[in-house]
């Protein structure tokens, strides 16, 4: 079939070659266009693939794949906004190009969208057609994490490193999703393979090397951050350090560092992205009843953005924090702008509902909001909600399985929200909430749970609510077990 389109079965060999076939009039456009093709596949997204994809359109304003390269080297950044309306420029002149570049426009619009059903068939029925792109693989694989699969997700990059072993961010982001599931081994080894094919100079690569030095109990994980103080994209490193600090109960430098990220974003005139950063800190200083310094995040980053990029996480952080009115408002207000992004309508706007239904004291309704959520446990604050429900409805059985997601693995939440969308269960708290409910139904494995738990928080801070609570919790089981 593609032969009949006009491509020879040389060209469609050839496909795990960087994209080098491109629709443009100018040659200078072609050149600027290859080397942010450079610096993208280094993982160098921003600025410098940037730069030199907006110089491909200064040149060209009608160069479809340079719109699409734009939009994602942005997205890249959680600058979600920029993102869709470049690609949607490259949709708007998909009639023009190759059939490859379309299906790429195409299937990329749809996943930056985060229309996910349409962006898993598009890039199934890319990868089909073209079974040696790179970017095709990467983006299923990417389709995939975000509804978390991460078995495919895996997979996925995999494959797309075997064919394409110039393309450092497949092994990047095999890496990542590897860690992110604690197989730190196998992550360690694409992190290898990509150091000795000259990919270890981008915020890719560090973040991942800084969650596996923090996981494998290296006290020199902050270095990465010394690293990415000078770099532009450096926001993105510091986001991911945050939620290493959160998950060791140091809220005040979790608190410190997000607040630092969000400002350095703003700096690079990243609203969005930091907005996003500002929202994502705001969640979390709700999820340990921080809610003044969860309602002041939340409305800072309101005020920068109201795109997908802020509003889920801020508007789940003023839910929790009592603002439910408004926060249901704003979360109707974009589903309704964005109905066929399904992180949106399918997760993040029942989950306001049901946070906001906890505080109205009818834990026996979150169930039924969350129920669209369900297929998507692992990138969802839903152990956390469905958890919470189950123990104020003194059903711990039942909190046990709700909460049993959520401490699957201890990475996954490390880095959540760093470049864009995403949530994870965060596995401190959903232990936490597995200890309480165990207390009722096992004593000695709760006292494991605890035991487990304030090792985690060994070094937290002192008014870490949910480390005292955890304290005074494990002592009162002791002293039950005596009795």
């Amino acid at each position: 079939m593609r032969a009949r389109l006009g491509e020879s079965m040389a060209s469609i060999q050839k496909l795990s070659t960087p994209y080098t076939n491109v629709t443009t009039t100018s040659l200078q456009a072609f050149h600027a266009f290859s080397l942010g093709e450079e610096e993208h596949r280094m993982g160098r997204d921003f600025p410098q693939a940037s730069s030199f994809y907006q110089e491909a359109l200064r040149l060209d304003p009608s160069f479809a794949m340079a719109y699409a390269r734009l939009g994602v080297a942005f997205g890249n950044q959680g600058a979600t906004t920029k993102a869709i309306d470049y690609l949607k420029k490259a949709y708007d002149l998909r009639e023009r190009v190759t059939e490859r570049e379309r299906m790429y426009i195409e299937s990329q619009y749809a996943l930056q969208q985060y229309d996910l059903p349409k962006a898993l068939e598009s890039y199934k029925l890319f990868v089909a057609t073209y079974p040696r792109d790179a970017a095709a693989w990467n983006n299923l694989s990417t389709a995939y994490q975000d509804v978390g699969d991460f078995e495919n997700a895996i997979a996925g990059f995999k494959k797309d490193w075997e064919i394409a072993k110039w393309n450092n961010i497949a092994a990047n982001n095999a890496a990542g999703t590897l860690i992110s599931i604690d197989r730190l081994h196998e992550g360690e080894r694409y992190l290898k393979e990509a150091e000795e094919q000259g990919g270890s100079d981008d915020v890719y690569f560090h973040g991942n090397s800084m969650v596996d030095a923090f996981l494998s109990g290296r006290p020199d994980w902050e270095k990465h951050m010394q690293w990415a103080a000078a770099r532009p994209d450096g926001f993105t490193l510091d986001a991911s350090a945050a939620t290493i600090y959160f998950s060791s109960g140091r809220m005040h430098d979790a608190d410190r560092v997000w607040e630092h990220a969000g400002q350095r974003a703003e700096q690079q005139h990243l609203p969005d992205a930091a907005g996003g950063i500002y929202a994502v800190k705001a969640l979390h200083d709700a999820l340990v009843s921080n809610c003044s310094a969860a309602r002041d995040s939340a409305h800072k980053g309101l005020a920068l953005d109201q795109s997908v990029a802020t509003v889920p996480d801020a508007g789940l952080a003023l839910a929790l924090c009592g603002e439910t009115g408004p926060a249901v408002k704003e979360m109707e207000q974009l589903a309704a702008a964005a109905p066929n992004n399904t992180l949106v309508t399918e997760i993040y706007l029942p989950e306001v509902k049901a946070a906001a239904v906890l505080l109205q004291h009818h834990p026996e309704q979150v169930a039924g909001l969350l129920s669209s959520a369900v297929p998507y446990l692992l990138v969802t604050k839903l152990p956390h909600l469905l958890g919470r429900a189950s123990l104020e409805m003194k059903n711990p059985q039942q909190a046990i399985t709700d909460f049993e997601p959520g401490i699957r693995y201890k990475a996954l939440a490390l880095g959540e929200g760093a470049t864009g969308l995403g949530q994870a269960p965060d596995y401190a708290l959903c232990l936490l909430g597995t200890a309480r409910a165990q207390t009722q139904t096992d004593r000695a494995a709760a006292a494991r749970s605890y035991e487990q738990l304030l090792l985690l928080w060994k070094n937290a801070d002192a008014d870490f609510i949910p480390a005292q609570e955890a304290r005074r919790e494990q002592a009162a089981l002791a002293a039950q077990s005596k009795n």
